[in-house]
């Protein structure tokens, strides 16, 4: 009866350690990096409104996360940034909060376009930083 229950704890911890293998292996996978980011500009895109849209992405051992094509249209769906590379160097998600914290963030040839358009009393950055400044 004992060797039962052993055996059957057994099986599932060594199942559970493998799945969590499986996972933080699959994470390190840039096809399951893209995925996981072009996701979270997707709903990003939806929350404000407009496009944000990304290529591939790549995470080292380095802690270095670069983004490739990154782009986001301001309110007008017009090019407010575009990067053909955005590296990421430490930084840090609050896992309580779910605050993203970041300390170095470098820019490859990119394009930015901060605009006021007729009529409007602020730019086209206003609608993003007034985003990002919610939870403040």
């Amino acid at each position: 009866m004992y060797r039962r229950i052993f055996r059957i704890i057994r099986i599932v911890l060594i199942s559970l350690l493998v799945m969590v293998f499986s996972a933080f292996f699959a994470v390190r996978h840039s096809s399951v990096q893209t995925y996981l980011v072009q996701s979270i500009s997707g709903r990003l895109a939806e929350e404000l409104g407009t496009e944000v849209r990304s290529g591939k992405v790549e995470l080292d051992l380095l802690s270095r996360l670069v983004i490739r094509d990154l782009y986001i249209a301001d309110h007008h769906h017009d090019t407010l940034l575009y990067a053909p590379s955005v590296t990421l160097r430490k930084f840090s998600l609050n896992p309580h909060t779910g605050a993203l914290e970041l300390r170095h963030v470098e820019l490859r040839s990119p394009s930015f376009q901060l605009v006021r358009y007729p009529g409007e009393v602020q730019h086209n950055l206003a609608f993003i930083i007034d985003y990002f400044s919610q939870g403040e």
